[in-house]
Order: structure tokens, then C-alpha cells, then sequence
């Protein structure tokens, strides 16, 4: 009893430690590194968002309202307002490197909140030392890190998709009480996510038909339509907004956008590596085929029409291969893992050994645990995975798949930029060790079946 309560301290006192050590890198991060003009593409407009909704009362991007006081702005819906919302505390003037250091700082929070809420998740799906493991990698991952100095909705969105698939996970686990008001929680956590990155906007179906094969129908049912009220709560103001303020439920261009941009193989245009990462902007016909969807889909039409064996290529492995490598293409072939320049950074140079050294050791495994994560979640899809776990864990293990699954499908659809990917990524540190453990406990069964039938006693028995 003493040995385990002793080993059982040890646990979780590394537990902590990984925590503090999540934060300190954190922290570490935001205070040292220097981003040459922060203030620019999405961040500026994240920013300008909040700034004219707590000045002037208006969601819109529009920069004027930052310029002038007086300005006449009128609303839009091109991004939605989850990140911004998280940013109206800090716009109470335009953006300086002081407020972006603020918002820096609190993004450090989330970003530890993130390693908690990963650790509470990889506890219903991996044995307690595996969790602790999968843990320490997202509180090193060098994406979860540098994402912090940055002004970008994956700050906020990563905490937000391990809540939902740990508040899913909780629900599945429960009884019928818990199991009713756990998907009315997943439902609401669902559509928070997706008002901070829409990607999430129609994962409610795929959770709707685990549902439906997981538990009798009526069970099913109730269950399927708590999670569409809870997710319906969030959504619908936001949907409402937009009818009234626009009259549609939502900008088109948004959808437009992301299609168009990622129709091009290995996002470049006429393969011309100057073009990389921004082939749209190269190409003498983009505002002709931007301007509506049916114009981005006749011209992909053509395109797959001339060269369909190139195309089929790029959507069916050119596009998953993008979204789950380790450089980004932000800023060309070399950018790393800086979505903007970044000249001063605990990863660049030798200065900081410790950075330097998870950087590489993630670096070398980056492939070989995407490769593993995605075999694990087709594995425990399959029927024979019923046989392998307890049916909470499997359900638990069912959901993370899903989601990976999920974000890779829709990705394939638009653009597949690897930041968009960096949200998921504690999902598949955590599943990667899901199919080797399970070998290896098939393994060592098997091992220990035959040295019992070939021990002497057995064989007494069996005579």
C-alpha cells in the first residue's frame, strides 16, 4: 500500500511538473520573441474586429473605424466572432507591440489550459503513464508554443476542441443524467468552437450517427437532439445576427475564398515557387473565378478535365500530406513553423539549447506520429476494436478519430494551410500511442499464453 501511494505521489507531482513546464516555455516564448510587424493578414483583422465592435458598436474589419472616430462602418460577416470577442478587452486603442504582448500573455494561459485539458483526455483513452507521455509532447510541441505569439484564433480554438471532445468523452462515459446533459454541454462547447474557427460548423452530424450506432435509438434520439439544441444556443444568435445586419445567414465569400485557394497543386501556381503559399495571388484569372462559387467550381471543373490525373493527386494525397507536414508555406519554402516573419525566437540560433532540442526531437517524430495517430483512428473505427477496449474507452477513442478524420476531410475541400491543422494536433499526440500499446499488450498476452502452454505443469495437465 505505502510503495503504491508512494508511486502514486511520483505521478502526480511529473504531472505538475509537465504543467509548469507547459507554462514556463510558454511564457518564455511570448516575452523573447519578436515578430516583425505583428499587426498584419489575419491578426490586423482579429484586431480591427474587436477594436470597431467596442468603439463602435459594429463587427466589421473595416480599418477606418481604427483611423477615425466618426467613421461610418457597416457590418460583415467574413469572419466569425469568437477570437475577436476574446479580444475586446485588450482593444481599448490601436494595436501596439504592448497590447499585443498583453494578449500574448493570456494566450499563454489558454495555451496551458490546453495542456490540462489534453492530459484529463488522455486519461480516458491511454493507461496513466502513456497519458503523462502524450502529454509532456503537447507541453513541448514547438506548434503549441510559437502559436502563443501570435495574435490568431488558434489560441483560443485549441482549448475549445479539447473541451469538446473531453466533454463528449465525459458525457459517453455517464449514466443517462449525465450522458442527457453532457451532449447539451457538447452541443453548446461545439458551437463555441466553431464561432472561433467555423471548421468545427458541421462536425454535429458525424457525432449525431456514433450516437445513433452507440445507443439504443430512443437514447439516440434524445441524445442527438440535446446536442443540436446545445449547439443551436451558440450558432443561432450568430446566424440571426447576420440575416438581420446582411440578410443571409452567413458570407459566401468566406467559402469561395477557402475553395479557390485550395485548388492549386502543392499550392503554387503553374508550379512557380515564388507563387508558394499564395498561387491565387499569380493567377490572371483569381478575380474572375473568385467571384462567385459557381465560377471556383467551373474553372476547378476545367482544370480536372485537363489534367484530372495531377488533381485527383492533390486532393486525395496532395492536400493531407500538406495539412499534417511540419513546415508551414506561410512565408515560403524555409518559413519553418513562423506564420510571420519572425527574426528573434528561442527556436532560432543556439542560444537556447533546451528550445533547440524539442524543436528537433519533434521534428524527427512529427511523421512517424501523424502516421500512427491515423492508423489508430481508423483501427478503433473498425468492429474488431470493440473486442480490445472497455466500450467507454473505445467511445472515447471513437470521438478523437472522428474529429481527426473529420478536420483531414474537410481540409481536402478547401485550403489545406498546415496551421489549421496545429489545433489537432494534441489529438494526434495522444492517438499515436493508442494502436502500439494495443500491440503490445496483444503481444505480451500471446507471449505469456504460450510460455503457460509450454510449461511443464501444462503439459502435466494436458496428459
Amino acid at each position: 500500500m505505502v510503495r503504491a501511494e508512494r508511486k502514486s505521489m511520483v505521478y502526480w507531482a511529473l504531472v505538475v511538473l509537465v504543467v509548469v513546464l507547459a507554462s514556463v516555455m510558454r511564457l518564455y516564448a511570448v516575452d523573447t520573441t519578436i515578430v516583425d510587424s505583428p499587426y498584419r493578414a489575419d491578426s490586423a483583422k482579429y484586431y480591427d474586429y474587436a477594436y470597431n465592435l467596442r468603439h463602435h458598436g459594429v463587427y466589421t474589419y473595416d480599418h477606418a473605424g481604427v483611423d477615425n472616430p466618426d467613421a461610418q462602418l457597416l457590418p460583415d460577416a467574413l469572419c466569425t466572432p469568437g477570437y475577436p470577442l476574446f479580444l475586446v478587452p485588450f482593444a481599448s486603442g490601436p494595436a501596439t507591440y504592448g497590447r499585443f504582448h498583453r494578449i500574448g500573455l493570456w494566450q499563454v494561459v489558454l495555451g496551458t489550459l490546453a495542456v490540462v485539458l489534453a492530459f484529463l483526455l488522455f486519461r480516458r483513452m491511454l493507461s496513466p503513464w502513456l497519458a503523462l507521455l502524450a502529454t509532456t509532447l503537447v507541453a513541448i510541441s514547438p506548434q503549441q508554443i510559437i502559436i502563443a505569439t501570435y495574435n490568431l484564433s488558434e489560441n483560443l480554438f485549441t482549448p475549445l476542441l479539447l473541451l469538446v471532445a473531453l466533454v463528449i468523452a465525459m458525457a459517453l462515459s455517464g449514466g443517462k443524467r449525465r450522458l442527457a446533459w453532457g451532449l447539451l454541454g457538447a452541443g453548446v462547447v461545439i458551437g463555441l468552437a466553431a464561432l472561433t474557427r467555423p471548421v468545427l460548423e458541421y462536425f454535429v452530424p458525424l457525432l449525431l450517427l456514433l450516437l445513433w450506432v452507440s445507443y439504443p435509438r430512443k437514447q439516440a434520439l434524445t441524445g442527438g437532439a440535446l446536442v443540436v439544441l446545445g449547439f443551436a444556443l451558440m450558432w443561432g444568435p450568430w446566424v440571426a445576427r447576420n440575416i438581420v445586419s446582411l440578410g443571409q445567414a452567413s458570407d459566401p465569400k468566406l467559402l469561395v475564398n477557402t475553395v479557390h485557394q485550395g485548388m492549386y497543386p502543392g499550392m503554387m501556381y503553374n508550379d512557380d515557387p515564388q507563387s508558394l503559399g499564395v498561387p491565387y495571388r499569380f493567377d490572371p484569372d483569381y478575380k474572375h473565378d473568385d467571384a462567385s462559387l459557381d465560377a471556383t467550381l467551373a474553372a476547378l471543373a476545367e482544370r480536372f478535365g485537363d489534367q484530372p490525373g495531377r488533381y485527383l493527386a492533390w486532393y486525395l494525397i496532395g492536400k493531407p500530406v500538406q495539412l499534417w507536414s511540419w513546415d508551414l508555406i506561410a512565408n515560403g519554402p524555409r518559413s519553418g513553423l513562423f506564420i510571420y516573419p519572425t527574426p528573434v525566437s528561442p527556436y532560432r540560433g543556439n542560444s537556447h539549447a533546451y528550445f533547440v532540442f524539442t524543436y528537433v526531437l519533434m521534428q524527427s517524430a512529427h511523421g512517424l506520429l501523424v502516421i500512427l495517430a491515423f492508423l489508430s483512428s481508423l483501427f478503433v473505427l473498425l468492429p474488431v476494436a470493440a473486442r480490445r477496449y472497455p466500450r467507454n474507452t473505445l467511445l472515447v477513442l471513437r470521438i478523437v478519430a472522428l474529429l481527426l478524420i473529420y478536420n483531414t476531410l474537410i481540409l481536402m475541400i478547401g485550403a489545406p494551410y498546415t496551421r489549421y491543422s496545429w489545433p489537432f494536433l494534441p489529438l494526434v499526440l495522444g492517438m499515436a500511442w493508442v494502436l502500439p500499446a494495443t500491440c503490445l499488450r496483444w503481444l505480451l498476452r500471446r507471449n505469456a499464453e504460450l510460455k503457460r502452454l509450454s510449461s511443464p505443469v501444462s503439459k502435466v495437465a494436458q496428459a
